[in-house]
């Protein structure tokens, strides 16, 4: 264990080297633009006296703020878990790790945990934008906020694991572009897919529906600060983050074993 943090820090740090704070920063000025533009609605609204109007466009731009947010960790959890393995084979400094009494396993583990610590520092950064927002704005934080903030949680967790698992056997570019069809495009296209009238496609979305994660039935971002549903069914969206990230865990396994069983070659 101790030898998964020790690489996890290490992977921590070569994240922070990498260029990363510009998107981060682009990302901060991309959510000030949406909270700037949204005030000038409020303003116009409340000289109007449309006090429901300014209520509504409070609410809808920190759930605006927080949608940005959870993009941009999704394409920096695809991105960075695409790339952690071949920057290691790139500079060859996968020998030197490999060379010491470490399992392939426990080195894929700490690169994915160095890369999580990132991530999810970032996007503690986002939720507590979003919650001095909500105090200022005096937008009540809804318990189904609680419950899509957690999700962000985990799909970063998802996604990055999937790009780590990807990278094992995929060049980066490849395994990001995998990843994201397979787990951005693909599930919706197997929900649609139910409900189509000829068989074929019927039973290829039927396969994929068992095959990728589950799918919220409910956007809980855009619900979170929208008229609230009358009986959430926050057990159902708890099943399906928790069941999300035992598909994570099982296909991140499946990326060590490969790992495992790789020939590296360095260049």
């Amino acid at each position: 264990m101790v030898k998964v943090w020790a690489i996890a820090r290490t992977s921590w740090q070569e994240t922070i080297r990498r260029q990363v704070f510009y998107i981060v920063l682009l990302v901060t000025l991309l959510v000030g633009l949406i909270i700037g533009s949204q005030m000038v609605l409020v303003r116009m609204a409340g000289a109007a006296g449309e006090a429901a109007a300014v209520a509504q466009i409070r609410a809808s731009f920190i759930g605006t703020a927080l949608q940005v947010w959870n993009a941009a960790v999704i394409f920096l959890a695809i991105f960075l878990g695409a790339i952690t393995l071949s920057s290691e084979v790139s500079k060859k400094t996968i020998v030197h790790v490999l060379s010491r009494p470490v399992s392939r396993s426990a080195y894929l583990a700490g690169r994915w945990l160095g890369v999580l610590m990132f991530l999810w520092a970032f996007l503690a950064l986002g939720v507590a934008l979003s919650l001095l927002l909500a105090h200022y704005f005096n937008v009540g934080w809804t318990p189904m906020a609680s419950v899509a903030v957690l999700g962000m949680f985990i799909k970063a967790a998802f996604f990055s694991g999937i790009a780590v698992a990807m990278s094992t056997f995929m060049v980066p570019m490849l395994a990001g572009c995998v990843s994201f069809v397979l787990y951005v495009l693909l599930p919706s296209y197997a929900v649609q897919g139910l409900h189509n009238p000829a068989w074929t496609p019927r039973i290829l979305a039927n396969a994929l529906y068992y095959l990728l994660p589950a799918r919220m039935p409910v956007d809980l971002l855009g619900e979170s600060f929208s008229q609230q549903m009358i009986r959430p069914e926050y057990a159902l969206y708890l099943e399906i983050l928790t069941e999300n990230s035992l598909y994570v865990l099982a296909a991140f396994a499946v990326g060590c074993w490969i790992l495992g069983r790789r020939e590296l070659r360095l260049r």
